[in-house]
């Protein structure tokens, strides 16, 4: 077996130029340990940036995706962000000879050097995490429900040995996350994530591990203790090697993040002086970031909506655009035609998760009661066959959007 003491070791993240400050962070953990850190930015041709140092960029439009524009516009901006995770290994994997390569989320924080993951691939030549290893029974988020929707595993880590049989995965995975990698999660998709269900059967090479210091997160904090001790934090006993911190307001750490209603950290705990420390660090950086969120606008300024990008999904099956993120191109016109294009900007917001819902309460509360209507207009029975009639007409797999 492969030693691993003087292994070649890549570690990535993707982020758009509104995550800089996450990147940065992520960076700051990882400085002290000499790894070969890359960023991949995704952005316009032309985007420059002297943030990160020139020979850690890559940028999106260079990792050679066909008509990468059609990707681009087919996907909003955090299904672009995950669906180029695949083809952003099989980059590093022909580029250089790195012995192991990691993708991590901008949101992490190494407490250890990432090297320390390198032995527990055992035969895989693929290393997932787990979101829990242990069952969920309180009503609180996330539960199991959760899981089932978005996936067994967490790809804000992934580790890849390059070899044949991982060559053979990434070729899977990047064409299922280029075609199907929609957050659509009543239609059984999730980004690049919900794909590693399959993985694990499809592929032999795919493996995942139990240590309970890798991706500890909101999801799995019921069953990890984290404890400090001699200047180094430890999870159930064992050195943390890395901590994600997803979801989490750096100006409100508490709540720890706005994905979870289980845990509100006590001022008192080792966790509260991670979070608060990893914050404050956060905050620093966060002044590099560029609220300019690409991909986000046709070229008029006009905001590109999710349904728009859903129809050109569809349409591009039979026909070809030559950029649909130009104005004066035909595929603007046919979705104007057929209204599917917000001019006003109070309707252009985009969706990328229930936790947005929050904005929309008062016109939620309008829907809901003309659902109770519904109800007794059509009685019980006609009233469930409308729901699932609704779910399968709206769901990315029916042709709803051809229109």
């Amino acid at each position: 077996m492969q030693s691993h003491l003087k292994s070649k070791t890549c570690v990535f993240t993707i982020v758009a130029p509104n995550y800089f400050g996450q990147a940065l962070t992520l960076q700051a953990s990882l400085e002290s340990h000499f790894i070969d850190f890359k960023v991949v930015i995704v952005c316009e041709e032309g985007f420059k940036t002297d943030v990160f140092d020139n020979d850690r960029i890559i940028y999106s439009y260079e990792l050679g995706i066909e008509n990468y524009a059609g990707k681009a516009f087919q996907f909003n901006i955090l299904e672009h962000c995950t669906n180029i995770k695949p083809t952003c290994f099989k980059y590093f994997s022909s580029h250089d000879s790195y012995d192991f390569i990691y993708y991590i989320d901008p949101d992490v924080f190494f407490y250890r050097t990432p090297e320390s993951i390198n032995s527990l691939f055992g035969d895989a030549t693929v290393l997932l995490t787990p979101h829990t290893m242990t069952p969920i029974l309180d009503d609180s988020k996330p539960s199991d429900l959760e899981f089932l929707r978005t996936g067994i595993f967490n790809l804000g880590f992934i580790g890849v040995r390059p070899s044949k049989s991982a060559d053979r995965f990434l070729d899977w995975w990047s064409s299922r996350c280029l075609e199907f990698g929609f957050n659509d999660t009543s239609s059984g998709l999730f980004v690049d994530q919900k794909w590693m269900d399959l993985s694990i059967v499809y592929f032999g090479n795919v493996g995942f591990t139990q240590n309970p210091a890798l991706n500890v997160a909101y999801w799995n904090l019921h069953e990890r203790c984290m404890t400090y001790f001699g200047g180094e934090y430890f999870v159930n006993s064992e050195p943390l090697i890395f901590f994600h911190f997803s979801g989490l307001d750096a100006l409100n750490p508490q709540a720890l993040s706005k994905h979870q209603s289980r845990f509100i950290i006590k001022n008192d705990t080792s966790l509260y002086s991670m979070v608060t420390q990893y914050s404050k660090i956060l905050i620093e950086n966060s002044i590099y970031n560029v609220n300019q969120v690409p991909y986000c606008k046709f070229s008029n300024g006009v905001p590109i909506t999710d349904i728009a990008r859903r129809f050109f999904w569809q349409m591009s099956k039979k026909q070809s655009f030559l950029n649909p993120f130009d104005a004066n191109a035909e595929f603007y016109d046919l979705a104007l035609k057929k209204s599917l294009i917000a001019i006003k900007k109070s309707e252009s917001q985009s969706i990328s998760s229930l936790s947005d819902m929050s904005q929309f309460s008062r016109k939620i509360l309008i829907i809901n009661l003309i659902f109770k209507i519904a109800l007794k207009v059509l009685g019980p029975n006609k009233y469930f066959m409308l729901i699932r009639f609704l779910k399968q007409r709206f769901s990315i797999t029916s042709v709803y959007y051809e229109y």
